[in-house]
């Protein structure tokens, strides 16, 4: 079992302990606040310990001699950073992550102090840029909210894509894909009404149905056709929201699509005033999202909407009313699960859980060498995982469709020498990386199969 410090009891601290809750981990928090540390000792199966995490004896008490892993999550990035170098100075804990929030710390001229071990930490979290540039990736391919990179140069992208009612691949079985379309793909995980699953070639897909989907980079506008009635790109991007989410978009946007017109809708006075003051190319409105004037203001109709302000009910609403506005696609940022399957029932077209995107950080270095590229499918069911497979491997040899793998794994293809082959129908060889998807209680027998003898 894994024992696992977090350092801060707050939204970031308390989605981490309960994303990591579903693996075999022992966790402990730390927070000067005693009623968040009540809460989430009440809540989750987590042990608390109220005091400042920076302070000796307090990590000492939450039992950093013998913790793997401590989490450095509070609200002050300063308090974070002494947490790591004390984690490491008195108890040398192997493996210690820290967020990181001010961008002044993380522009590239000053990276350099999280690098070559200049200070005690391993890995840093950023959950709003790893949001902005989540979010970013998937303005790349429309239709889908979600594009993770997997394979060198990000040869294949793992796409989260909702079918529309009237799409090829509507009321059709997954083993019957291939037949409506030579472009190659491999779906990985299955979302309905708020249920994860990992599909068989006879599972029939409805419309609503939110898919994991791997394709090669070249071939995603084709695959894309499959779950889409009708795939219309905005030149117009309308985002809900100036903290710091929002600003990280507004930086990003207008670099990586040029083309696009962006605006920030913001309704504090003072920090609309700093989105137009520090960004170039954004048009910024102050005024609610939640007023149909301002949204028509923005020119709503036909427009990609982003809701990235900090409560989940302004965002969900925010949304629903931009779709009676005529808006073309919405993206809701949500921070409770439990919302997910009414918000995408009511109408909205994509929803990101931020939590999420962090996770998959904490996730890859939990794994070690054995992964090198790792994405959480959903909260607490499994993950995607790329596993480079050493000429040792037991697997080695095996023609993957013979392969003896546990339950709940569905093997997507390899990476071999640079190229993409889905399917199951080759042997394994030294070297490939393997993707794969599997649940979480799967994952220490396939981790078995894929490490050296």
């Amino acid at each position: 079992m894994l024992n696992v410090i977090i350092c801060g009891a707050g939204r970031v601290g308390s989605s981490i302990a309960r994303f990591l809750a579903h693996y075999n981990t022992h966790i402990t928090v730390i927070d000067h606040d005693l009623e968040l540390v009540k809460h989430m000792s009440n809540n989750l199966e987590v042990r608390g310990v109220h005091g400042f995490a920076s302070h000796p004896e307090v990590l000492l008490q939450a039992g950093a001699k013998t913790a793997d892993m401590l989490i450095a999550v509070t609200h002050m990035d300063e308090v974070n950073m002494v947490v790591c170098e004390v984690a490491q100075a008195l108890f040398k804990i192997p493996l210690k992550i820290a967020r990181i929030r001010s961008q002044s710390y993380l522009t590239p001229e000053y990276g350099l102090m999280f690098q070559d071990k200049n200070m005690s930490i391993d890995a840093v979290l950023s959950p709003e840029s790893d949001v902005a540039r989540h979010i970013v990736q998937g303005l790349e391919i429309p239709g889908s909210s979600s594009a993770v990179p997997f394979g060198p140069d990000g040869l294949a992208k793992l796409l989260y894509v909702t079918i529309s009612p009237g799409a090829p691949a509507c009321h059709t079985e997954i083993g019957r894909l291939p037949s409506i379309t030579d472009s190659p793909h491999a779906i990985i995980a299955l979302v309905r009404n708020g249920e994860t699953s990992l599909p068989t070639d006879e599972t029939i897909l409805l419309g609503g149905d939110q898919l994991y989907v791997l394709s090669h980079t070249d071939h995603i506008k084709q695959v894309m056709t499959l779950f889409m009635a009708e795939i219309t790109p905005s030149s117009r991007v309308i985002i809900c929201g100036g903290g710091k989410v929002g600003f990280c978009l507004g930086q990003l946007i207008p670099i990586q699509f040029p083309e696009k017109d962006v605006t920030i809708i913001e309704h504090n006075e003072e920090c609309a005033y700093h989105l137009a003051q520090h960004l170039k190319n954004v048009n910024v409105i102050c005024g609610s999202p939640l007023h149909s004037e301002i949204l028509l203001e923005a020119v709503i109709e036909g427009a990609d909407l982003i809701a990235v302000t900090n409560d989940d009910k302004v965002n969900m609403l925010s949304s629903l009313l931009a779709k009676s506005l005529g808006v073309n696609r919405t993206l809701s940022l949500v921070n409770d699960s439990a919302y997910v399957a009414l918000i995408t029932s009511l109408g909205v077209d994509d929803v990101l859980i931020p939590h999420t995107i962090t996770a998959a950080t904490i996730l890859q270095h939990m794994q070690g060498s054995w992964a090198v590229n790792i994405f959480p499918l959903g909260i607490g069911f499994g993950e995607f995982i790329e596993a480079p497979i050493p000429p040792s491997a037991s697997i080695v040899g095996t023609k993957l469709r013979s392969l003896e793998m546990p339950d709940h794994v569905r093997v997507a293809g390899v990476i071999r020498n640079g190229n993409l082959h889905l399917g199951n129908d080759f042997s394994i060889e030294p070297e490939d990386h393997l993707l794969f998807a599997a649940t979480v209680d799967a994952l220490p027998r396939i981790e078995k199969l894929c490490r050296s003898l």
